[in-house]
């Protein structure tokens, strides 16, 4: 679940939007293509209670946002997208820096407008839903409908729920999935990273070493 940041995340914890806390040397990724420092899009907490990991483990996800926006974005390896993983030590104080970071979409007399957004995201632990059909998914309640929407949504580990086909490097896993719109206190929100009204996925290697960021959209 996310919501608003009262003040400014200043520890290590899952979060969309706001400045990096980096738990070792800072390494802000740039575009392949131009050279700029990518847009920040948030880091995540690898929970033990998800994955086979010690505690400490933080992935810092970014891509080449603002213009040109024909950039391949979507692909794991155009240079267009980077995850970092930093493992937290109990001796170094996380360190914040600032570079290009998240904005939202909000609306003002008609005019659209962008401010700075960070999010907090609490993390809960539950069962996956079984797969069904898109006939089945119709048949269903409104209730268990909304319970496979939030799947579709935002989640941490668990099956991604692919668009366009299964991407996964075998023997990797989800480490988050996030949609284009996120939602927060019921409504969806516009933010200036673009997944092509998809969804992002961020993977991460067996040996938790490294991730990749990709998107799908329909």
């Amino acid at each position: 679940m996310l919501t608003r940041a009262e003040s400014p995340i200043q520890q290590p914890e899952t979060k969309l939007g706001g400045w990096p806390v980096w738990v070792e040397q800072p390494v802000w990724p740039v575009s392949r293509a131009t050279g700029e420092p990518m847009l920040f899009l948030g880091q995540v907490c690898v929970e033990p209670g998800l994955f086979p990991v010690e505690p400490g483990l933080v992935a810092y996800l970014f891509m080449t946002g603002g213009e040109p926006r024909d950039l391949e974005t979507w692909d794991p390896h155009s240079g267009e997208n980077a995850v970092i993983l930093q493992r937290r030590s109990p001796d170094r104080k996380p360190v914040i820096t600032e570079g290009p970071c998240l904005h939202e979409t909000f609306w003002e007399e008609g005019i659209a407008m962008q401010r700075p957004i960070e999010l907090a995201a609490a993390v809960a632990i539950g069962e996956e839903l079984p797969e069904i059909e898109y006939d089945e998914y119709l048949q269903l309640p409104v209730e268990r409908q909304a319970e496979y929407d939030q799947q579709m949504g935002l989640k941490m580990g668990g099956t991604p729920e692919w668009i366009q086909g299964d991407e996964m490097p075998a023997g990797w896993r989800l480490l988050v999935q996030i949609p284009d719109y996120p939602e927060l206190d019921g409504t969806c929100i516009q933010t200036d990273w673009n997944f092509g009204t998809g969804v992002c996925y961020v993977l991460i290697s067996p040996g938790y070493t490294e991730g990749l960021l990709l998107w799908q959209c329909g």
